[in-house]
């Protein structure tokens, strides 16, 4: 009898760890389809001379479905500082299942050489916030890197940033040929100031995408 008790028991123990295993099998593991947060560190556009030091400040990336940050993320590139030019560097965030969100700080390289040439005007300050007409109710920043030459962080108005580089010369605006980083090709071209209602409009008559042709855009101080 006590024998037959035995058996009767390990089967039904058996059964009950059989039934667990079933009602564990359909239950769903929550999963994370959100692209991870990422904040940059120090300023999205950073002005040196030739032969300056670059100092990478980072960004954090964070995974919204934990808030888990990852510090200490560094950009997939350096800016070469012998080489005047503009560098964007770029920073990747990564969560656990794979998902990746970036952004760029672009590193802006000057050379004194790139207003040789030129009759600057350095008694007015043109560096302000802008509306971009080419794109309704985009907010544009222009940066004074020396007196009469200047960085706008989206020119060109794409759905990509363009900075550009322009100076302010007594004959006008002049874009010195250069790339855009975006595909688009070379970019040059000039234009006008006025001043309407106490506010600076830039008018960008002659940019030109090199061997295309003209595309215009105006930029009118907030």
């Amino acid at each position: 009898m006590k024998k037959l008790f035995n058996i009767v028991f390990l089967l039904a123990a058996a059964c009950w760890v059989s039934g667990c295993e079933d009602d564990t099998a359909d239950v769903s593991r929550v999963v994370d389809v959100t692209a991870p947060g990422i904040l940059l560190k120090g300023q999205e556009l950073v002005i040196l001379p030739t032969g300056g030091t670059f100092t990478d400040e980072g960004a954090t990336g964070i995974d919204s479905l934990s808030g888990n940050r990852q510090t200490d993320l560094r950009a997939e590139s350096t800016p070469n500082t012998a080489q005047p030019g503009l560098y964007p560097l770029t920073y990747t965030a990564r969560d656990a299942n794979g998902f990746t969100s970036q952004v760029v700080r672009n590193v802006f390289v000057f050379d004194n050489s790139l207003t040789e040439g030129y009759d600057l005007v350095t008694d007015a300050d043109l560096s302000g916030t802008y509306q971009h007409l080419a794109g309704a109710g985009r907010i544009v920043t222009v940066t004074r890197v020396l007196p009469g030459l200047y960085i706008c962080n989206d020119l060109y108005g794409t759905f990509t940033p363009t900075p550009l580089y322009f100076l302010n010369t007594t004959e006008g605006l002049v874009v010195p040929e250069q790339p855009t980083y975006t595909g688009l090709g070379d970019i040059d071209g000039g234009g006008t100031v006025a001043v309407e209602d106490g506010k600076y409009v830039l008018d960008f008559a002659q940019l030109a995408r090199v061997g295309i042709g003209l595309r215009p855009r105006t930029l009118v101080q907030q």
